[in-house]
């Protein structure tokens, strides 16, 4: 049929196909696709799509018809399919299994039970501190935090002439302090969760624990939290948020240092 013509056959079978097909393609000539030589009949049916990495221009056989939404249109599977090109199977990778080979991940422990009792007795064992002080620091702010003006009013006092015992119970402190500041912080702003001091038990083991897996898997849930209709606030390592912002969108955000 006529280039131009309102009505043109395919030789396809869906039913989208179709129904594109057989009414009427007065918007897609309105819009130029045909005056720039981009048919939709039989003859272009078959013939791959050649400028499948270039940038969707013009309206597309079958939609979209607004480039401006998917501008990489042309490169996506939908694009091939629809000129009876199958997309092939694609190869599986999973190397979970090197996980072993690298940090240790930040996860509940396994077969422990997380109530009151065993946040008391961490804080006990960790930090020093008697089971009546854990608990009457902890039932201050739900049962499972502590301050870290709480944490730093403890521990301030160290020096190198404290014991071994009180120095270790002091950098376990800080570390939950560091943690509580930078990669989990709460929305009070003065809390963290004890359950930290789980992987804070063996100070040669600390740096083995990927924090940096945990401390984004943490800003991406609070990322998810702060989209929601009612939230005010978010919290999470927003440093890094901030970092990623600069480094992304230089032409829009140019960051003004503060060197002192």
């Amino acid at each position: 049929m006529a280039r131009g013509s309102k009505h043109h056959d395919c030789p396809i079978t869906s039913k989208t196909k179709r129904k594109f097909c057989s009414q009427p393609s007065q918007s897609v000539a309105d819009d130029g696709i045909l005056e720039a030589g981009v048919d939709t009949g039989e003859e272009q049916a078959s013939e791959p799509i050649t400028d499948a990495d270039e940038p969707l221009s013009g309206p597309f056989p079958g939609g979209p018809h607004d480039p401006s939404v998917l501008k990489s249109f042309k490169s996506h599977v939908a694009a091939a399919i629809w000129f009876n090109k199958e997309h092939d199977p694609l190869k599986l990778q999973n190397h979970s299994y090197k996980l072993t080979q690298w940090g240790d991940s930040i996860s509940v422990p396994e077969g422990v039970r997380l109530d009151k009792t065993y946040y008391a007795s961490l804080l006990s064992s960790t930090l020093g501190v008697t089971i009546d002080e854990a608990k009457n620091e902890m039932s201050r702010y739900g049962g499972n935090g502590v301050t870290l003006e709480w944490l730093r009013l403890r521990f301030q006092s160290v020096s190198d002439d404290s014991s071994l015992e009180f120095i270790e119970f002091a950098a376990r402190g800080f570390l939950l302090y560091i943690l509580g500041c930078t990669l989990f912080v709460d929305k009070t702003g003065n809390r963290i969760n004890v359950i930290y001091l789980h992987f804070l038990r063996d100070l040669n083991r600390v740096g083995r624990y990927a924090w940096g897996a945990a401390g984004l898997a943490f800003l991406y849930r609070q990322l998810g939290l702060a989209s929601r209709v009612g939230f005010r606030q978010i919290r999470g390592y927003l440093t890094l948020l901030e970092a990623w912002i600069y480094e992304h969108f230089r032409n829009v955000v140019s960051p003004h240092l503060r060197v002192e």
